[in-house]
């Protein structure tokens, strides 16, 4: 899969609504997630690393739409999808730990 295919699919998932106490973020019940979750290891590193990009230099984020107690932001979404596929067992190389490291 290509980078600007990844670009594609954070763009989207940023833009889905999750509330932390209602409707909480799962890769399971998300589209977009339930599609990270199809792809194979290697993939999904790539996935995490795109989206790690995205968290650090893309701006403006998507416009944050939350009017209730725990409405989550793009960016906390898009993090929640770094973290379950980092807890998933990955053929991760030194250099994709040390670039999870720079996660904000």
């Amino acid at each position: 899969m290509s980078s600007g295919a990844y670009d594609t699919l954070i763009q989207q998932l940023a833009v889905e609504e999750y509330n932390t106490y209602r409707n909480s973020f799962s890769l399971s019940v998300s589209p977009v997630g339930q599609r990270v979750l199809e792809f194979t290891p290697e993939e999904q590193i790539a996935f995490v690393l795109a989206a790690i990009d995205w968290l650090l230099n893309v701006t403006p984020k998507p416009p944050f739409k939350g009017k209730n107690a725990g409405d989550m932001t793009p960016s906390d979404v898009v993090r929640a999808a770094v973290f379950e596929v980092l807890r998933r067992r990955l053929p991760l190389s030194g250099d994709d730990v040390a670039a999870c490291f720079l996660l904000p």
